[in-house]
């Protein structure tokens, strides 16, 4: 989903990094968003490398690298697939 939005985006502005930023923090209701977003992908990275060694999960990077690629909604199921899998065998 998120792609439904960045790609346009991306088309029209190229990686300009600069306006993204700009654009994703142009009010308050936007920052709400990006810091939510943002905190929950740092909480949900910091709980699978802490996860990982405690319920032996392996490929625990796929959702990580699925963060950034397509993120929270993907990453966060993915890795407890990941290591509910890995528990029954």
């Amino acid at each position: 989903m998120p792609y439904t939005q960045f790609v346009p985006w991306t088309n029209a502005n190229g990686l300009n990094l600069k306006l993204l930023l700009s654009e994703m923090f142009a009010n308050q209701i936007a920052t709400g968003i990006a810091i939510d977003a943002l905190f929950t992908g740092l909480v949900i990275i910091i709980f699978i490398l802490f996860d990982r060694k405690i319920a032996k999960v392996k490929f625990f990077w796929i959702p990580i690298v699925g963060i950034f690629l397509s993120g929270i909604a993907f990453a966060l199921p993915f890795y407890l697939y990941l290591r509910e899998t890995n528990n029954t065998k």
